[in-house]
């Protein structure tokens, strides 16, 4: 008896799913997952193949053998991946956790999590991009989470906003005025908003650059510089306000006094903006 069209359609089908699959289990030696498997996983994600080129059908299989938690292919993952999650953790610098714990929070949020993110792969597009984006974004929810809650305000951080100067006059006058400084700074600095001092803590306390920081919030490096200077103007402007009326010396003194905020806090932000 002859096959009938729609019998043809069916072998023709298993057999795009067989190369498919042996396909896949080149990429991939020392994953295993049964061909059943696979293909739903697939279909789960892609009701309609029309265009096959559209999909990342090795990555899918790897992505599979994940979300069926099997050792082999976490092994695989951690090996073909490792090098994009450094290079996210070396380009967040400073802000980013010791490379050890960030491997842990990225591998616990894309594969071991209570919702792990590796479920969300569709397959279109490459895996390793989707592994770079991701990292980047747990990476940076992790430390927006951190800085919201940390305020610059104990004394260890008043020290490094104000730098040690190298003119000797005005070294002797920071050590005279230093706690009337410090006192003014703190005040100063309370009365900023939650990014604004989160800025200043990042750029001036912690050393981040600007791409670290546009990185952050998801800003141009042009524009995070740009959130800098004028969290650093607004504290400036400030900072010289209330000192003017704190300290009862005359305006000689005074303008010293300023003089040496203003060449600390400035030569913090032309080394930060190089």
């Amino acid at each position: 008896m002859a096959e009938t069209p729609r019998e043809r359609r069916t072998e023709d089908e298993d057999a795009s799913w067989q190369r498919r699959y042996a396909d896949a289990r080149k990429a991939w030696p020392s994953v295993h997952v049964d061909l059943a498997e696979f293909r739903a996983f697939v279909v789960q994600r892609w009701t309609e193949l029309t265009d096959e080129s559209e999909v990342a059908f090795s990555d899918l299989y790897l992505t599979c053998g994940c979300s069926l938690a099997r050792s082999a292919a976490f092994v695989a993952f951690e090996q073909a991946y490792r090098a994009e999650i450094d290079a996210v953790v070396k380009r967040l610098g400073p802000l980013a956790p010791p490379v050890d714990d960030a491997r842990q929070l990225i591998h616990e949020r894309i594969l071991t999590g209570p919702k792990p993110k590796i479920l969300e792969f569709r397959g279109r597009g490459s895996l390793k991009s989707w592994v770079r984006v991701v990292a980047l974004r747990a990476l940076l929810n992790h430390r927006q989470r951190i800085d919201e809650r940390v305020p610059v305000d104990d004394d260890s951080d008043i020290e490094r906003l104000l730098p040690a100067s190298d003119d000797p006059e005005l070294e002797l006058m920071r050590r005279h005025y230093a706690e009337e400084v410090r006192a003014t700074l703190r005040e100063c600095i309370a009365q900023l908003d939650a990014r604004e001092r989160t800025l200043l803590r990042l750029a001036f306390i912690e050393g981040a650059t600007v791409d670290a920081i546009g990185a952050l919030y998801a800003v141009h490096r042009a524009t995070a510089a740009r959130w800098v200077q004028s969290a650093h103007r607004v504290l400036t402007t400030r900072v010289h306000r209330r000192l003017r009326e704190r300290l009862r010396i005359d305006s000689d003194e005074l303008e010293s006094v300023l003089r040496l905020l203003s060449s600390a806090f400035d030569t913090s932000l032309s080394r930060y903006l190089e």
